[in-house]
């Protein structure tokens, strides 16, 4: 290429725009995602503690059970600390977990119920900590319990039964706890961020609310995916300036007076300035004598030369061979 003795070539930088920001905002919250979900079961349980406190409060007024009544309403007292600035904690939950067995046997002994199906029910929602030693500490405290009339001089067959199974869904439903704890953990974080994540890698948005992988377990499936969209994050920047350096290019190509076309390696033409096209309409009645096809605002896609299967063709994917000068191309006739 020739530089043009008289035109002189504007650069216009532009700045590409942003990629549109995520749906998503930031996630602020820095504790893992196993013990985010252990502080929200340790407020359930809580919550549970005090209603049954109420309960025992109740039944303290109606009935001839104080001394009981008021000890299961007194043990929302610890679970109000437990479940506080110990939320989230292994001790919060085990604390938890041996306070509302209590509760609810002395509730259940001063109306005469069994506790057998209030700690199975309690044992299902202990499942959320995602952790066995709760499971496991609220089922033995329950066992307890049903072995308790054995003191009093009850049947020992339908008491056994009892407490077996119960000890048996305790067990089962501790290692249900462990394989729940397992999967959370591969995942590293809840479906809809993950989901969220996968997301905005697959439509274009800003992965930065995402890119911080200090944020997961490493080895996690969320972890992997933080860091594909750092990489993701880091491409597009990459891109972004690739982009704007070939627009610049562009920019100084069109903007010159001298004529210049680009080809691939199968000379077909990729790129013409405007110089070429003002050059070439010019000229094209007598390109057309040679080259009936011939359209000088039409080069773009189109080969340097004809065909040799097509004589008298100016079409895409002919072989070619061209002289790119301050004048107009040279189409020539003949096999390349």
């Amino acid at each position: 290429m020739r530089a043009s003795r008289r035109g002189r070539c504007r650069l216009l930088i532009q700045e590409s725009p942003m990629s549109a920001a995520s749906s998503r905002p930031p996630d602020t919250a820095r504790l893992p995602h196993l013990q985010q979900l252990a502080r929200r079961a340790d407020r359930r349980l809580l919550i549970g503690s005090a209603a049954l406190a109420v309960a025992g409060l109740v039944l303290a007024l109606r009935g001839p059970h104080v001394p009981g009544a008021a000890l299961a309403a007194a043990a929302v007292l610890p679970a109000i600390w437990l479940a506080g600035p110990q939320a989230g904690h292994s001790l919060a939950r085990n604390g938890l977990a041996l306070l509302l067995p209590l509760q609810l046997a002395l509730l259940c002994a001063m109306v005469g119920l069994s506790p057998a199906l209030p700690i199975a029910v309690l044992l299902g929602v202990l499942l959320s900590h995602r952790d066995r030693l709760p499971v496991w500490l609220a089922g033995g405290v329950g066992t307890l319990a049903l072995l308790q009339p054995l003191l009093e001089g009850a049947a020992a067959g339908p008491t056994l039964l009892q407490a077996t199974m119960l000890a048996r869904l305790t067990l089962f439903l501790g290692q249900v706890a462990l394989r729940l704890r397992q999967q959370t953990a591969a995942l590293g974080h809840g479906p809809r961020r993950l989901a969220a994540l996968a997301r905005d890698i697959a439509t274009g948005a800003d992965l930065g609310a995402h890119a911080d992988t200090a944020a997961f377990a490493p080895g996690s499936l969320a972890h992997a995916l933080a860091d594909t969209a750092r990489h993701v994050q880091a491409q597009r920047g990459r891109e972004a300036e690739a982009h704007a350096e070939n627009a610049q290019i562009r920019q100084a190509l069109d903007a010159s007076r001298t004529a210049m076309m680009i080809a691939d390696n199968d000379h077909v033409i990729r790129y013409v300035n405007r110089s070429v096209v003002a050059l070439l309409r010019n000229q094209q009645a007598t390109l057309r004598q040679a080259f009936p096809d011939f359209d000088a605002e039409r080069l773009v896609g189109h080969a340097q030369r004809q065909g040799a299967d097509r004589p008298g063709a100016f079409r895409p994917g002919g072989h070619a061979g061209v002289r790119c000068t301050g004048r107009a191309p040279r189409f020539r006739r003949g096999v390349a």
